[in-house]
């Protein structure tokens, strides 16, 4: 991991709930470059409930049905950078991005739509 290593960029282990909650305040992006993996992430819907911007592949949206209306994958190691950097550089976008995934997460995994579903 020696390689990894950057002034702007911080890897994290494990970290507590309340640790988890600092890191989406003071988080701009959430990248999910998954190259396997299967079923919902749950880091990706736990991102979007927290109205972060996203950047992913397919396979970190994957199992998310009408997700691409809100989070459109980029597979390739220039399409992802690109995305990053311009939610980094337009606080607009970024936002819209982040407001829109409240409409997402209400309509497929709102408390309510799971209480009925297994109930």
């Amino acid at each position: 991991m020696s390689n990894m290593f950057s002034e702007d960029v911080v890897f994290y282990n494990h970290v507590s709930d309340s640790e988890l909650v600092e890191l989406y305040l003071r988080s701009s992006v959430c990248i999910i470059p998954l190259r396997f993996g299967a079923g919902v992430k749950g880091k990706t819907l736990e991102a979007m409930h927290n109205s972060i911007p996203i950047v992913s592949t397919s396979v970190g949206i994957e199992g998310m049905p009408g997700i691409e209306n809100y989070i459109c994958p980029k597979d390739d190691a220039t399409s992802f950078a690109s995305e990053v950097v311009k939610i980094l550089k337009n606080h607009n976008y970024a936002s819209e991005l982040g407001f829109s995934y409240s409409t997402y997460v209400s309509k497929y995994y709102s408390v309510e739509l799971l209480k009925n579903i297994f109930s």
